[in-house]
């Protein structure tokens, strides 16, 4: 088949590549001239495990171009896929600060550019993360736009790719979702996932586009629950880890449950599709604290962790800080509602003197956020900052070490070699170690003499 992806970011190069891996032929534009001239030229703007060589592979074969021109991505696609961003906006007049409307602008870009240059019969399928109802707009907008008596199909096909597994994902996904209110697009959808014929779900198109939206506020919702009920372990002497681990032994819930505290959730998923999935039911008519709680919750974790670190710190002034993992995630360079950049912030803003930095991929998006986060609020937060290479680098000769995300490489630290690159081989001098995600023994840590917190897990702390 001939294929288009209209916007080449995480979902639309992913995409992408791995329908030119399965043979078809795959255009993905993007208006953003610098990230097409870099594709072109075998550069790949953002990591994920895995999808270079997918890139490299089918560019080399012919399969896999790339354009800035969605007059050309329109002409050459027998399915179109729109995989533009959606991001949160605030809603105009609101008392609310949760109550954020997706901004479907790019949306409705690419649907007038549809309308404009189609030349024969298509789908167009939303991929990228909507509100319930974007369906009926899309058609709409290429409908009133539309010049010629050409007929084409709406389809939601959400994406359900996690940043750091997408191409995992995308070659041994859960399920595949088409929805449609039409019957003549699912032949050709079904042929287009015919591998995993057993894992479609074939639904009407408002329940394809809550469907995604309704997954994400459910598993956002479970690891806001994980994270008050570790601040109640906090208080009560309870271990979260061993609370969770009597959760998933329960068969309606499961041993993969998003059960794992730590300081909240963010990416460019959860933060905009539960504020997203809240003012759906605040602009039906319809209540829903629950989701509301969530996003509090959410927001309010990082300030519970500073918290902790200022009780047991006490002063800030005279400490040189630490912070491991800055991408939201592990295995991705997107920082984008990092909770490690949060943290950060809120150091420079309590007057730490300096802080050592360290990511595997996420230093350069880093910097570039924090620059734009700083013109903002009117703060050089880069300022204070030391970009490390390594994680030794990072560790070595430092008074407070925070681990803000997971990481493998992290768990595999030696106590003992951390404590001594920490105090730069003066044993006997204080180090502190705050554990934003679970990395490491808390026995193993007291044994070598740091003076450790980790969120819900109880311990003898000297």
């Amino acid at each position: 088949m001939k294929i288009s992806t209209i916007g080449s970011g995480y979902v639309g190069l992913v995409t992408g590549a791995i329908f030119s891996e399965w043979g078809h032929e795959v255009i993905c534009a993007d208006v953003n001239e610098s990230k097409i001239e870099k594709l072109k030229q075998g550069e790949v703007p953002i990591f994920e495990p895995g999808l270079k060589e997918l890139i490299d592979r089918n560019r080399t074969s012919g399969r896999l171009k790339f354009t800035t021109d969605n007059k050309e991505a329109v002409e050459h696609a027998d399915i179109i896929f729109i995989c533009v961003g959606t991001p949160a906006e605030e809603r105009i007049k609101s008392h609310d600060q949760y109550l954020k409307r997706a901004n479907l602008t790019y949306v409705g870009k690419v649907a007038r550019d549809i309308a404009m240059y189609i030349d024969r019969p298509k789908i167009v399928v939303d991929k990228s993360t909507v509100p319930v109802k974007t369906g009926e707009h899309v058609e709409k907008t290429i409908k009133r736009y539309l010049s010629k008596d050409i007929p084409f199909w709406v389809v939601s096909n959400p994406e359900f790719l996690r940043e750091g597994q997408a191409v995992k994902d995308c070659l041994d996904p859960d399920r595949i979702v088409i929805g449609c209110n039409q019957q003549e697009p699912f032949k050709t959808m079904r042929e287009l996932y015919s591998r995993f014929p057993e894992r479609i779900i074939e639904t009407n198109i408002w329940s394809a586009e809550l469907g995604k939206l309704a997954a994400n506020g459910f598993l956002a919702i479970s690891i806001s629950y994980a994270n008050i009920l570790a601040r109640l372990c906090d208080k009560t002497g309870a271990d979260v880890g061993q609370v969770a681990k009597i959760m998933k032994a329960d068969r309606r819930i499961g041993p993969k449950a998003f059960l794992n505290a730590g300081i909240g959730y963010g990416g460019s998923c959860f933060p905009k599709d539960v504020a997203a999935l809240y003012n759906i039911f605040s602009e039906e008519g319809l209540d829903s604290q629950l989701l509301k709680e969530v996003m509090i919750v959410n927001d309010t974790q990082v300030e519970y962790f500073i918290e902790k670190i200022k009780e047991e710190v006490w002063t800030v002034g005279d400490k040189t800080f630490s912070v491991l993992g800055l991408a939201f995630k592990d295995d991705t360079d997107d920082v984008r509602e990092s909770r490690g950049l949060e943290v950060l912030k809120e150091l420079c803003r309590m007057g730490a003197p300096k802080i050592k930095v360290y990511d595997k991929h996420a230093l350069e998006t880093t910097r570039e956020e924090l620059e734009r986060m700083g013109m903002k609020d009117g703060f050089d937060y880069n300022e204070k900052l030391l970009y490390c290479d390594t994680v030794n680098e990072a560790c070595s000769d430092t008074d407070v070490l925070i681990v803000a995300s997971e990481s493998n490489e992290f768990k595999e630290i030696k106590p003992y070699h951390l404590r001594k690159a920490m105090t730069n081989g003066e044993m006997n001098r204080p180090s502190w170690i705050f554990e934003g995600r679970h990395t490491f023994n808390p026995t193993e840590m007291l044994k070598e003499g740091f003076i450790f917190y980790s969120i819900g897990r109880p311990f003898e702390r000297k």
